[in-house]
Parts: structure tokens; sequence; C-alpha cells
């Protein structure tokens, strides 16, 4: 009996596989160790990779969904930027008008019973007033002297003031004389207070009580009090455009 008689398993594990080289003990080549698959995939330069991606459709759906919320993003900052500028008109309109309130209460709370001169030299009331005249060259609507004005000079002098109040082609200015008795050529300081006004009307009041409301100062008549007589207190009505009617008053040297 020989070797192979007595072992029949002998030449299969003889012909095993080396799991280093792929080669059997007799030199047989197992090219399973090498190719596992039975369909390897091509090699790179001979064959085709399937990539992923977007389709045309997908890309449209984006871009429009894109395209909505930039429009919806643009619309909401339109809107903030008018409601921006909208609320600063608003500010800059009542910041004017309470400027305008407070420029007129100062003034009157430091009204002085100090008569002037006019250009003639006609002696004029300390406190006077008349109905509005538009026109460029009318009177104002009041002129009074006040105090309290603050002085910078080295020497001495007044801290009077005259001052008025005058509607011109629909914007309310203040006038400030230099000197208080008026020359040849003396003219007013002119500052613009408001735009847009449709009526500026200035009605005063006797004292003690404001009883009755007189579009005119002094009064007149033959029981009229002395023209150095101040009112009591102020009636102002301003009516401006698209604002409607804003109504004031005032105590005189109060």
């Amino acid at each position: 009996m020989n070797l192979a008689q007595k072992n029949p398993n002998a030449r299969q594990e003889k012909n095993v596989p080396s799991p280093f080289t792929g080669e059997g003990q007799d030199g047989g080549v197992l090219r399973q160790a090498f190719h596992p698959h039975p369909n390897p995939p091509p090699s790179r330069g001979r064959g085709l990779f399937i990539v992923g991606g977007f389709t045309l459709l997908e890309l449209l759906v984006a871009i429009g969904i894109f395209a909505l919320i930039s429009g919806i993003a643009y619309g909401s900052l339109t809107r903030l930027m008018a409601d921006r500028e909208r609320l600063q008109a608003e500010q800059a309109f009542w910041s004017r008008l309470s400027l305008t309130f407070a420029r007129m209460e100062e003034d009157l709370s430091q009204a002085r019973e100090r008569s002037v001169r006019d250009v003639i030299g006609f002696t004029q009331p300390a406190f006077r007033g008349q109905p509005t005249d538009a026109r460029a060259l009318a009177q104002p609507s009041v002129e009074f002297t006040r105090g309290g004005v603050l002085t910078f000079s080295d020497g001495a002098r007044s801290d009077l003031q005259r001052v008025a109040y005058r509607l011109v082609d629909g914007t309310l200015q203040r006038l400030t004389w230099p000197v208080l008795d008026l020359g040849p050529q003396t003219t007013p300081a002119e500052t613009p207070l408001l735009n847009d006004v449709e009526e500026f009307r200035v009605q005063f009041c006797l004292p003690p009580v404001c009883a009755d409301l007189l579009d005119v100062w002094p009064p007149q008549g033959t029981n009229a009090p002395p023209p150095e007589l101040l009112p009591r207190g102020v009636k102002v009505t301003v009516t401006l455009k698209e604002r409607g009617e804003f109504i004031r008053w005032f105590l005189v040297n109060g």
C-alpha cells in the first residue's frame, strides 16, 4: 500500500492555494483569488461611471423657489424703507411744530410793557395784533417787545427785543429787529418756522380773566385800556395743509 492510498486527502491538501501567492503547491494558479466577482467593473480608461446629480426639472424648481423667496424679501425690504422714510418725515414735522409753539411760548412769556417808535417816529404800542394779511408787505399778525434776550457784547446792552410773527406765501415766519426804535434802514431778520400753512390766526383776551376773545390789540373804543397794557393770554390757531388745525393757548408775561 502506497502513501496515496493510505491518505486519500493528501493530494487535495497538497494543492491548497497559498494565501499569499494564489498558487497551489503544485504550481497551479487559482484565478478566483484575484477576481472574486464574476463580472468585474470596467477599468477607468475603458468604461463610464454613473455619477449622481440634479435633473433639469429639479434645477428649475430650485431656481423658482429661490426667485420666490428673493421677491418676498425684496418686497419686505421695500416696505420697510418706505415706512422708515414716512416715520422720519412724521418725526421731522412734529419736531418743527413743537419747536414753533415752544418758540411762541418763550417769546410771549417774556413780553414787556415797552412801546417803540416806527420809521417815521410815531409811537407804537408795546403789544399789538391784527387779523392775518398774507401779503408780503403786510403787518405781522402779532408784534410785541420781549425781554430776557441773551447778550454777548462786552458793553452794557438791553435785553429787550422786538419780535413778530407773520404768514407770507404759506410760510410762517418769525421776525426780529436789531433795535427797538426803528430807523430808515432797519430791517428785520426773517426765520421760517412752518411751511404749507393755510391760516394763521391770533386772538387776544383782556386781563384778568379771558372772558372774550379779540381779533385786534390794543382794543378799540372809548373804554379801551391804555395802549401799554398787555393781554392776559393769546390763542393761536394754525391750519396746515393736509394736517388740519392746531390750537394753542399762551400766557402773556406769565
